[in-house]
Protein backbone atom coordinates (compact mmCIF):
# COMPACT_ATOMS: atom_id res chain seq x y z
CA UNK A 1 0.00 0.00 0.00
CA UNK A 2 2.88 2.35 0.73
CA UNK A 3 4.26 1.59 -2.72
CA UNK A 4 0.98 2.63 -4.31
CA UNK A 5 1.00 5.81 -2.27
CA UNK A 6 4.49 6.69 -3.47
CA UNK A 7 3.48 6.06 -7.09
CA UNK A 8 0.46 8.32 -6.66
CA UNK A 9 2.59 10.98 -4.96
CA UNK A 10 5.09 10.91 -7.82
CA UNK A 11 2.39 11.14 -10.49
CA UNK A 12 0.58 14.00 -8.74
CA UNK A 13 3.76 15.77 -7.55
CA UNK A 14 2.82 15.77 -3.86
CA UNK A 15 4.77 17.82 -1.32
CA UNK A 16 6.64 15.96 1.44
CA UNK A 17 4.05 17.03 4.02
CA UNK A 18 1.21 15.49 1.99
CA UNK A 19 3.14 12.23 1.61
CA UNK A 20 3.88 12.02 5.34
CA UNK A 21 0.25 12.75 6.21
CA UNK A 22 -0.93 9.96 3.89
CA UNK A 23 1.58 7.55 5.47
CA UNK A 24 0.38 8.51 8.96
CA UNK A 25 -3.25 7.85 7.98
CA UNK A 26 -2.29 4.46 6.54
CA UNK A 27 -0.40 3.58 9.72
CA UNK A 28 -3.42 4.51 11.85
CA UNK A 29 -5.67 2.27 9.72
CA UNK A 30 -3.27 -0.66 10.01
CA UNK A 31 -2.82 -0.21 13.76
CA UNK A 32 -6.56 -0.61 14.37
CA UNK A 33 -6.22 -4.35 13.82
CA UNK A 34 -3.30 -4.72 16.25
CA UNK A 35 -3.53 -6.34 19.68
CA UNK A 36 -5.57 -4.19 22.08
CA UNK A 37 -5.62 -6.41 25.19
CA UNK A 38 -3.70 -4.98 28.16
CA UNK A 39 -2.56 -8.41 29.41
CA UNK A 40 1.02 -8.13 28.12
CA UNK A 41 1.26 -4.57 29.40
CA UNK A 42 0.36 -5.79 32.88
CA UNK A 43 2.94 -8.57 32.72
CA UNK A 44 5.63 -5.97 32.03
CA UNK A 45 4.54 -4.06 35.14
CA UNK A 46 4.70 -6.98 37.61
CA UNK A 47 8.06 -5.96 39.09
CA UNK A 48 7.55 -2.20 38.98
CA UNK A 49 7.10 -1.65 42.77
CA UNK A 50 10.05 -3.91 43.61
CA UNK A 51 12.88 -2.34 41.60
CA UNK A 52 14.25 1.20 41.20
CA UNK A 53 12.78 3.31 38.41
CA UNK A 54 14.81 3.36 35.22
CA UNK A 55 17.12 6.35 35.02
CA UNK A 56 15.99 7.12 31.49
CA UNK A 57 12.26 7.28 32.30
CA UNK A 58 12.31 11.09 32.38
CA UNK A 59 14.48 13.93 31.10
CA UNK A 60 15.91 16.31 33.70
CA UNK A 61 15.23 20.03 33.43
CA UNK A 62 18.40 20.84 35.36
CA UNK A 63 16.24 22.83 37.78
CA UNK A 64 15.96 21.02 41.10
CA UNK A 65 12.55 22.29 42.21
CA UNK A 66 11.02 21.90 38.74
CA UNK A 67 12.26 18.31 38.54
CA UNK A 68 10.67 17.64 41.92
CA UNK A 69 7.35 19.08 40.74
CA UNK A 70 7.24 17.43 37.30
CA UNK A 71 9.63 14.51 37.79
CA UNK A 72 11.36 15.80 34.65
CA UNK A 73 9.95 15.69 31.14
CA UNK A 74 8.07 12.47 30.44
CA UNK A 75 7.95 10.38 27.28
CA UNK A 76 4.89 10.90 25.05
CA UNK A 77 4.06 14.20 26.79
CA UNK A 78 3.67 17.68 25.27
CA UNK A 79 4.91 20.56 27.43
CA UNK A 80 4.03 24.15 26.54
CA UNK A 81 6.27 26.94 27.90
CA UNK A 82 4.47 30.25 27.38
CA UNK A 83 5.37 33.88 28.05
CA UNK A 84 5.24 37.40 26.71
CA UNK A 85 8.12 38.55 24.44
CA UNK A 86 11.51 39.19 26.11
CA UNK A 87 10.58 37.19 29.20
CA UNK A 88 13.32 34.59 28.55
CA UNK A 89 11.58 31.80 26.62
CA UNK A 90 14.46 31.00 24.27
CA UNK A 91 17.00 31.10 27.12
CA UNK A 92 14.85 28.62 29.05
CA UNK A 93 14.66 26.37 25.98
CA UNK A 94 18.45 26.51 25.54
CA UNK A 95 18.98 25.71 29.23
CA UNK A 96 16.64 22.71 28.99
CA UNK A 97 18.33 21.44 25.82
CA UNK A 98 21.81 21.80 27.36
CA UNK A 99 20.78 19.93 30.49
CA UNK A 100 19.20 17.13 28.46
CA UNK A 101 22.26 16.80 26.24
CA UNK A 102 24.65 16.77 29.18
CA UNK A 103 22.50 14.03 30.75
CA UNK A 104 23.00 11.85 27.66
CA UNK A 105 19.82 12.54 25.69
CA UNK A 106 19.44 13.72 22.09
CA UNK A 107 18.15 17.33 22.08
CA UNK A 108 16.61 18.33 18.74
CA UNK A 109 15.77 22.04 18.44
CA UNK A 110 13.53 23.48 15.74
CA UNK A 111 14.22 27.22 15.82
CA UNK A 112 11.63 28.67 13.45
CA UNK A 113 12.33 32.29 14.44
CA UNK A 114 15.99 32.67 15.45
CA UNK A 115 18.83 31.77 13.07
CA UNK A 116 21.25 28.93 13.71
CA UNK A 117 24.26 31.19 14.40
CA UNK A 118 22.34 33.23 16.98
CA UNK A 119 21.11 30.07 18.69
CA UNK A 120 24.63 28.65 18.85
CA UNK A 121 25.97 31.94 20.27
CA UNK A 122 23.29 31.81 22.96
CA UNK A 123 24.13 28.20 23.77
CA UNK A 124 27.83 29.08 24.10
CA UNK A 125 27.01 32.05 26.34
CA UNK A 126 24.79 29.90 28.54
CA UNK A 127 27.21 26.98 28.64
CA UNK A 128 30.31 29.09 29.34
CA UNK A 129 28.70 31.91 31.31
CA UNK A 130 29.73 34.55 28.75
CA UNK A 131 28.15 37.99 28.48
CA UNK A 132 26.33 37.97 25.13
CA UNK A 133 27.15 41.59 24.38
CA UNK A 134 30.88 40.91 24.83
CA UNK A 135 30.59 37.83 22.61
CA UNK A 136 29.99 40.08 19.62
CA UNK A 137 33.71 40.94 19.74
CA UNK A 138 35.41 38.45 22.09
CA UNK A 139 38.88 39.35 20.81
CA UNK A 140 38.45 42.86 22.24
CA UNK A 141 36.20 42.30 25.24
CA UNK A 142 37.14 38.90 26.68
CA UNK A 143 39.54 38.74 29.61
CA UNK A 144 42.49 36.32 29.37
CA UNK A 145 40.64 33.99 31.76
CA UNK A 146 37.55 34.00 29.54
CA UNK A 147 39.66 33.28 26.48
CA UNK A 148 41.34 30.38 28.28
CA UNK A 149 38.03 28.66 28.93
CA UNK A 150 36.66 29.28 25.41
CA UNK A 151 37.82 25.95 23.95
CA UNK A 152 36.70 23.93 27.01
CA UNK A 153 33.28 25.63 26.74
CA UNK A 154 32.95 24.63 23.08
CA UNK A 155 34.06 21.09 23.95
CA UNK A 156 31.43 20.82 26.69
CA UNK A 157 28.76 22.13 24.32
CA UNK A 158 29.82 19.66 21.64
CA UNK A 159 29.35 16.78 24.08
CA UNK A 160 25.70 17.80 24.52
CA UNK A 161 25.09 16.58 20.94
CA UNK A 162 22.47 19.26 20.22
CA UNK A 163 20.89 19.36 16.76
CA UNK A 164 19.38 22.60 15.39
CA UNK A 165 17.10 23.07 12.37
CA UNK A 166 16.50 26.79 11.81
CA UNK A 167 14.30 26.65 8.72
CA UNK A 168 11.37 29.05 8.95
CA UNK A 169 7.78 28.16 8.15
CA UNK A 170 7.95 24.44 8.83
CA UNK A 171 4.78 22.39 9.25
CA UNK A 172 4.54 19.74 11.96
CA UNK A 173 4.88 17.06 9.29
CA UNK A 174 8.14 18.64 8.10
CA UNK A 175 9.34 18.82 11.71
CA UNK A 176 8.50 15.12 12.10
CA UNK A 177 10.32 14.19 8.90
CA UNK A 178 13.52 15.95 10.00
CA UNK A 179 13.31 14.64 13.57
CA UNK A 180 12.84 11.12 12.25
CA UNK A 181 16.09 11.37 10.25
CA UNK A 182 18.06 12.69 13.24
CA UNK A 183 16.66 10.02 15.55
CA UNK A 184 17.43 7.28 13.02
CA UNK A 185 21.04 8.50 12.75
CA UNK A 186 21.42 8.51 16.56
CA UNK A 187 19.64 5.32 17.56
CA UNK A 188 21.73 4.91 20.72
CA UNK A 189 20.29 8.13 22.24
CA UNK A 190 16.79 8.86 23.49
CA UNK A 191 15.42 12.05 21.87
CA UNK A 192 13.70 15.12 23.24
CA UNK A 193 12.28 17.67 20.78
CA UNK A 194 12.09 21.44 21.34
CA UNK A 195 10.15 23.87 19.10
CA UNK A 196 10.48 27.67 19.11
CA UNK A 197 7.65 28.60 18.76
CA UNK A 198 4.06 27.35 18.29
CA UNK A 199 2.39 30.35 16.61
CA UNK A 200 4.87 30.41 13.70
CA UNK A 201 4.59 26.74 12.81
CA UNK A 202 2.99 26.69 9.36
CA UNK A 203 -0.45 25.03 9.31
CA UNK A 204 -1.04 22.12 6.93
CA UNK A 205 -4.22 23.79 5.69
CA UNK A 206 -3.58 27.45 4.79
CA UNK A 207 -7.34 28.08 4.70
CA UNK A 208 -7.73 27.50 8.44
CA UNK A 209 -8.22 30.58 10.60
CA UNK A 210 -5.63 31.23 13.32
CA UNK A 211 -7.57 29.50 16.10
CA UNK A 212 -8.26 26.42 13.95
CA UNK A 213 -4.63 26.30 12.81
CA UNK A 214 -3.21 26.53 16.34
CA UNK A 215 -5.63 23.84 17.51
CA UNK A 216 -4.53 21.52 14.72
CA UNK A 217 -0.85 22.23 15.35
CA UNK A 218 -1.05 21.58 19.10
CA UNK A 219 -2.83 18.29 18.41
CA UNK A 220 -0.20 17.32 15.86
CA UNK A 221 2.59 18.10 18.36
CA UNK A 222 0.95 15.87 20.96
CA UNK A 223 0.61 13.06 18.40
CA UNK A 224 4.29 13.51 17.49
CA UNK A 225 5.28 13.03 21.15
CA UNK A 226 3.31 9.78 21.24
CA UNK A 227 4.61 8.54 17.88
CA UNK A 228 8.27 9.17 18.73
CA UNK A 229 7.80 8.06 22.36
CA UNK A 230 9.65 11.15 23.58
CA UNK A 231 8.96 14.48 25.31
CA UNK A 232 8.09 17.46 23.11
CA UNK A 233 8.63 20.95 24.55
CA UNK A 234 7.13 23.83 22.58
CA UNK A 235 7.36 27.55 23.31
CA UNK A 236 4.26 29.70 22.92
CA UNK A 237 3.37 33.38 22.89
CA UNK A 238 0.81 34.91 25.25
CA UNK A 239 -1.83 37.44 24.27
CA UNK A 240 -1.47 41.17 24.99
CA UNK A 241 -4.26 40.92 27.55
CA UNK A 242 -1.56 40.23 30.15
CA UNK A 243 -0.35 43.82 29.83
CA UNK A 244 -3.83 45.22 30.56
CA UNK A 245 -4.00 43.77 34.07
CA UNK A 246 -2.43 45.06 37.27
CA UNK A 247 -1.27 41.55 38.16
CA UNK A 248 0.69 40.49 35.11
CA UNK A 249 1.33 36.89 36.10
CA UNK A 250 -0.02 34.83 33.18
CA UNK A 251 -3.19 32.75 33.34
CA UNK A 252 -4.62 30.02 31.12
CA UNK A 253 -6.88 32.53 29.37
CA UNK A 254 -3.75 34.39 28.19
CA UNK A 255 -2.67 31.60 25.84
CA UNK A 256 -2.65 33.25 22.43
CA UNK A 257 -5.04 31.78 19.82
CA UNK A 258 -5.32 28.98 22.34
CA UNK A 259 -7.50 26.65 20.27
CA UNK A 260 -6.92 23.25 21.86
CA UNK A 261 -3.56 24.05 23.52
CA UNK A 262 -5.03 23.74 27.00
CA UNK A 263 -6.60 20.40 26.07
CA UNK A 264 -3.64 18.89 24.17
CA UNK A 265 -0.78 19.87 26.48
CA UNK A 266 0.15 17.60 29.36
CA UNK A 267 2.07 20.40 31.08
CA UNK A 268 1.64 24.17 30.67
CA UNK A 269 4.27 26.41 32.28
CA UNK A 270 4.20 30.20 32.25
CA UNK A 271 7.28 32.40 32.69
CA UNK A 272 7.14 35.59 34.75
CA UNK A 273 9.78 38.14 35.81
CA UNK A 274 8.82 40.94 38.16
CA UNK A 275 11.94 42.92 37.19
CA UNK A 276 10.67 43.08 33.59
CA UNK A 277 7.75 45.24 34.71
CA UNK A 278 9.26 46.89 37.81
CA UNK A 279 12.88 47.95 37.35
CA UNK A 280 13.13 48.95 41.03
CA UNK A 281 11.90 45.67 42.51
CA UNK A 282 14.01 43.80 45.04
CA UNK A 283 13.41 40.62 43.04
CA UNK A 284 16.13 41.25 40.47
CA UNK A 285 17.27 38.34 38.26
CA UNK A 286 14.41 36.14 39.49
CA UNK A 287 12.36 34.01 37.09
CA UNK A 288 9.13 32.31 38.10
CA UNK A 289 8.07 29.14 36.29
CA UNK A 290 4.35 28.84 36.96
CA UNK A 291 3.17 25.28 36.29
CA UNK A 292 -0.53 25.99 35.67
CA UNK A 293 -1.42 22.59 34.25
CA UNK A 294 0.09 19.20 35.06
CA UNK A 295 -2.10 16.40 33.76
CA UNK A 296 -0.42 13.70 35.84
CA UNK A 297 0.73 15.58 38.91
CA UNK A 298 0.66 18.74 41.05
CA UNK A 299 0.82 22.34 39.89
CA UNK A 300 2.83 25.10 41.54
CA UNK A 301 5.41 27.84 41.07
CA UNK A 302 9.16 27.27 40.87
CA UNK A 303 11.55 30.19 41.36
CA UNK A 304 15.04 30.24 39.86
CA UNK A 305 17.82 32.74 39.30
CA UNK A 306 18.03 34.06 35.72
CA UNK A 307 21.02 36.07 34.49
CA UNK A 308 19.82 37.82 31.34
CA UNK A 309 23.31 38.88 30.18
CA UNK A 310 24.40 35.25 29.80
CA UNK A 311 21.03 33.50 29.50
CA UNK A 312 21.94 31.20 32.39
CA UNK A 313 19.47 29.72 34.86
CA UNK A 314 20.50 28.67 38.37
CA UNK A 315 18.89 26.81 41.23
CA UNK A 316 18.33 28.94 44.31
CA UNK A 317 19.72 27.66 47.61
CA UNK A 318 16.68 28.18 49.80
CA UNK A 319 18.68 27.50 52.98
CA UNK A 320 20.04 31.04 52.60
CA UNK A 321 16.74 32.65 51.56
CA UNK A 322 13.29 33.18 52.95
CA UNK A 323 10.68 31.54 50.73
Amino acid sequence: EKGKLLQQAQMENWEIGEIQKAFDSLQEENSSAEETSIQMDLVKLYERPYKPAENDSSVTTGLRDLDQLLNGFQRKELTIVAARPSMGKTDVLNHLALQAGQAGYLPIIFSLEMGRDSMIDRLIASSGGYNRLKMRDPYTHFTPKQKDKWIPSLTDLNRANIHIDDRAGLTVNQIKAKARKIIKANRELKPIIYVDYLQIIRPENPRDNQTQAIGQISGDLKRMAKEFDCPVVCLSQLSRDVEKRENKRPMMSDLRDSGNIEQDADVITFLYREDYYDKETENQNILELVVAKHRNGPTGTVTVSYIKDTGRLYNIDWSNHER
